[in-house]
C-alpha cells in the first residue's frame, strides 16, 4: 500500500519539478514547513544527509520567519522550516548531533502530559494509548520514543530552538466533547510550557493534523491563545499577511533525496489544496476580526 501510494504521488514529480523551476521567483515569499516525528537511531545518518541536501539546494530558516518575514527578504531560494511533533527523546538527540552542527533552528511541538510522565513504564503506556490508540503495546515502545525531559526542552530553548504546544494528551480534538476539557487541551498546554520555560508560546500544532481531526471549536479557542495553528495538510505557506493556519509536509528521514526535493518544491500541494480551503475561510474571519464567540 505504501509503495503504491508513493508511486502515485511520485509519478507527478517531473511535472511539478518543471513548474517549480519555471516559477522559482514566485516562491520568494513562500515557505515549506516539514514535520518529522521519531528519528530512529538507524536513520540518523539518512536524516543528516537529507537536511544537508535540503539546506544546500534550498534554504532552511528559523521559526522566527513567521514573526519577522522581512528578515528573510533577501533569500530567493525556496525556504524550509523544520518542525518536530510529539516530544520524543530521539528529537533531542538529533538536535544536538545533527541540527546543531548544521546551524539549523527548529520548532518542537510537545504534548505536556507526555513530558510529565513520572517514569519509563508510564511514558510507554501514555504513548501506547495516546499516540497509537492501543494498536502498539507499551512493551513495543522503543527507548528512542520515550519523552524528552523538561531539562532537555529547556536546553533546546537555550540553544535557540522554539517550542510549541501540542495539547496535553495528544488527543484527536474532534473526539473531545466536553468544552472545558477541550479548552484545557488547547490552552493549558501552552500556558504550562510558557510558565516552565519562561518563553512566549505562540505556536500550536493539532495532533494528527489531517482535515478529519480538525474541530472548529478548537480552532476558535486556539485563535484566542496562539498566533499560529500548525496542521499536517500539505502545501506551501505564503508569508505575506502572517498566516494563522500553517500547512506542513510530513517527511520521513529515510526518504530518497529526489523525493524530499519534490516535496519541498510543492509537488504534493495541489493534491491537498481542497483540504486547505476551509482553513483559509476560517483564517480570513480571524484576520478580519470577526467575533468568534458569536
Amino acid at each position: 500500500m505504501r509503495l503504491r501510494h508513493f508511486l502515485i504521488e511520485y509519478s507527478c514529480a517531473n511535472f511539478f519539478m518543471q513548474c517549480a523551476k519555471f516559477g522559482r521567483h514566485a516562491f520568494a515569499d513562500e515557505l515549506t514547513v516539514l514535520v518529522y516525528h521519531n528519528i530512529p537511531a538507524n536513520e540518523i545518518l539518512s536524516f543528516e544527509r537529507q537536511l544537508s541536501f535540503l539546506n544546500e539546494k534550498f534554504n532552511i530558516v528559523a521559526p522566527d520567519i513567521f514573526e519577522h518575514p522581512e528578515r528573510y527578504d533577501n533569500i530567493k531560494k525556496n525556504k524550509i522550516l523544520v518542525t518536530f511533533d510529539d516530544g520524543f527523546v530521539s528529537q533531542y538527540r538529533v538536535a544536538k548531533t545533527v541540527l546543531e552542527p548544521l546551524n539549523i533552528k527548529a520548532l518542537f511541538f510537545v504534548p505536556t502530559g507526555f513530558i510529565d510522565q513520572p517514569d519509563a513504564n508510564q511514558a510507554r503506556r501514555y504513548a501506547s494509548i495516546n499516540f497509537f490508540g492501543n494498536k502498539v503495546t507499551p512493551s513495543e515502545i522503543k527507548a528512542e520514543m520515550l519523552p524528552m525531559t523538561w531539562n532537555n526542552i529547556s536546553t533546546l530553548v537555550a540553544s535557540g530552538h522554539t517550542i510549541g504546544a501540542h495539547t496535553i494528551n495528544h488527543c484527536r480534538l474532534t473526539q473531545v466533547e466536553n468544552i472545558e476539557r477541550l479548552r484545557a487541551e488547547v490552552i493549558d498546554c501552552g500556558d504550562r510550557l510558557q510558565k516552565i520555560l519562561d518563553v512566549s508560546i505562540t505556536h500550536f500544532a493539532a495532533p494528527y493534523g489531517q482535515i478529519d481531526s480538525f474541530d472548529e471549536r478548537a480552532m476558535k479557542i486556539a485563535a484566542e491563545r496562539y498566533k499560529f495553528y500548525h496542521t499536517s495538510i500539505r502545501g506551501r505557506n505564503k508569508l505575506n499577511g502572517k498566516p494563522f493556519f500553517v500547512l506542513r509536509d510530513t517527511l520521513a528521514p529515510n526518504e530518497p533525496l529526489s523525493y524530499a526535493r519534490f516535496v519541498v518544491n510543492g509537488g504534493l500541494g495541489l493534491l491537498y489544496w481542497r483540504q486547505a480551503r476551509p482553513l483559509r475561510e476560517i483564517e480570513n474571519k480571524i484576520q478580519s476580526n470577526v467575533n468568534y464567540n458569536s
